[in-house]
């Protein structure tokens, strides 16, 4: 799930797995500019395209920016406002710009709750849902 003020620039191919959750302007890029070789400055004409992968369950704050090339793993959280600028390890939480792994998931605990088919969208869209939205008092 993603919302309409995110932008895709998706020149070099997005790939985004089920059961992620993308939060508000969010930001990708998949190609950029040849400043190092180009015939002119400050870049050349040619645009390079480098794939974004964006694995399963993976939740992505607001603003946050990805740039060409990265691989975010499984299970990965990227906090709010990050910048990321490379791979990113199944069930790292990354933050900062540029983001850094802060800690890791539990494996078990994902693991689990993965093999029990307790993916939040699933279960937020399920007829039975116990999901309760509510404002903080």
């Amino acid at each position: 799930m993603y919302r309409p003020t995110c932008l895709f620039s998706s020149q070099g191919s997005i790939k985004i797995a089920d059961g992620t959750i993308i939060g508000p302007y969010f930001t990708v890029y998949t190609a950029n500019h040849n400043y190092e070789y180009g015939e002119a400055v400050p870049y050349g004409a040619t645009t390079i395209l480098k794939p974004v992968e964006i694995g399963e369950n993976v939740w992505i704050a607001g603003n946050v920016v990805v740039v060409p090339g990265v691989k975010i793993g499984e299970g990965a959280v990227i906090a709010a406002g990050a910048v990321v600028c490379k791979d990113v390890p199944p069930l790292a939480v990354m933050g900062g710009s540029p983001a850094k792994v802060i800690k890791y998931r539990d494996a078990m605990h994902y693991t689990r709750l993965k093999n029990n088919g307790c993916i939040t969208m699933r279960m937020k869209m399920a007829k039975d849902s116990q999901w309760i939205l509510r404002e903080e008092l």
